[in-house]
């Protein structure tokens, strides 16, 4: 099956927390989240509703699970 890459923007507030949790785990394979995964994940995520600095946290948090700066 050929793939085909595409940008698309999203507005993440139009997600569920737990939702976005669930996506990861589909796309993971994952049945569940490891540690304190789904703990951190919740946290950037409420800082965003309530307007306060979440991305050096996203950074931080990505880094740690990829291995590299993104």
């Amino acid at each position: 099956m050929p793939y085909t890459t595409v940008e698309v923007e999203v507005n993440l507030d139009d997600f569920e927390t737990e939702d976005l949790i669930k996506e990861l785990e589909r796309r993971s394979g994952m049945t569940e989240l490891p540690g304190g995964v789904r703990k951190i994940l919740s946290q950037i995520h409420q800082a965003r509703l309530t307007g306060q600095p979440w991305e050096d946290d996203l950074d931080r948090f990505l880094k740690d699970v990829l291995g590299r700066a993104i």
